[in-house]
C-alpha cells in the first residue's frame, strides 16, 4: 500500500516525511496527524465535526469505531488491493477524509492524496 502525493509514492508508516512535506503543503497536516495516530497505541482520534449542520465541535472517535466502520464499507463494496485504489480529495481533518485513509490502510489499497477541492479532477482530464 502506498500513499501517492504529487505522483510520488510514500509509505503510510513514514508519516514524518509527509509531515515535512506539509510544511510546503499545509493541507497534508491532517493526513500526517491521522497516520501518526494510526501507527501509535492511542485508542481515540481527536477530530472536529465539519460544521455542515451546526457549529464545528471537537470530538473523539475510538479506534474500534474507525476500524469497524472502515471494515463495513470495505466488505460492502468488496474492495480489492489487486484492482482498486482510492482518491482522497477531502480534508483528512474530518471524518469523511480520514476514513478514506483508514479504508486504504486496512485493505492495503493505494490512496492518491489530492489537495482538497470542490473540483479535484480537471474537466479536460
Amino acid at each position: 500500500m502506498k500513499l501517492w502525493i504529487d505522483e510520488q509514492p510514500y509509505s503510510p508508516a513514514d508519516f514524518d516525511s509527509i509531515r515535512r512535506l506539509s510544511l510546503e503543503k499545509s493541507w497534508l497536516v491532517p493526513v500526517a496527524d491521522f497516520l501518526e495516530f494510526w501507527f501509535s497505541d492511542q485508542t481515540e482520534f481527536k477530530t472536529q465535526t465539519s460544521g455542515s449542520t451546526s457549529s464545528p465541535k471537537s470530538t473523539h472517535i475510538s479506534r474500534a469505531r474507525i476500524v469497524a466502520s472502515a471494515k463495513a464499507t470495505l466488505d460492502y463494496f468488496q474492495f480489492s488491493s489487486e484492482s482498486d485504489g482510492m482518491i482522497l480529495c477531502l480534508s483528512a481533518r474530518h471524518v469523511g477524509g480520514f476514513m478514506v485513509l483508514a479504508r486504504g490502510l486496512l485493505a492495503d489499497i493505494d490512496v492518491w492524496i489530492l489537495e482538497p477541492s470542490s473540483k479535484p479532477i480537471p474537466e479536460n482530464s
